[in-house]
């Protein structure tokens, strides 16, 4: 393969964007992990209002209401658990930068080879980080949904109830 004579300072460049590329992600990471923080709270915040209407509730005959802020607690908790799950669980998050013991494998290797190997690295990285992120966006997306599918949980628990209750 001809290289052209600015072949170095090219994979500098794409070793550069690459990085920065990484580090970019690593934010968006970060964003995508405070917004399950604040989904979780949403959660939470249901969950309680569901349960302290049914904690003295239980003390009277089951009625529809009571039945359907039942279900809709279960409903909370369901979400809280999914999201924890699919957002909290520690998991691997690709490094931005390479292991130096990887660098300095092959001391007959050029200095250019192993930064082409170090970008095709780069590229495998930020796919994997992409992943990361899509994952865990859908999940609060799908939680954020449910969420405000609620009201719906509870009616239909209020309508099963009034017909077979």
């Amino acid at each position: 393969m001809k290289q052209h004579a600015n072949w170095s300072e090219r994979l500098k460049w794409a070793e550069d964007m690459g990085l920065k590329n990484l580090q970019e992600k690593a934010t968006s990471a970060d964003s995508i992990l405070k917004a399950a923080q604040t989904t979780l709270t949403y959660v939470l915040a249901g969950m309680g209002g569901t349960f302290a209407y049914v904690l003295p509730g239980l003390e009277r005959k089951l009625d529809t209401l009571l039945f359907g802020a039942i279900v809709l607690c279960g409903y909370f908790g369901v979400c809280g658990i999914y999201l924890v799950v699919t957002t909290f669980f520690v998991s691997d998050y690709p490094s931005p930068y390479q292991e130096a013991k990887n660098l300095l494998r092959d001391p007959e290797r050029s200095i250019d080879e192993i930064r082409l190997e170090e970008i095709d690295s780069m590229t495998e990285r930020l796919d994997d980080s992409l992943a990361w992120i899509v994952q865990r966006a859908a999940a609060i997306n799908r939680t954020r949904v449910a969420l405000v599918l609620s009201p719906v949980a509870f009616i239909v628990a209020c309508l099963l109830f009034r017909s077979f209750g």
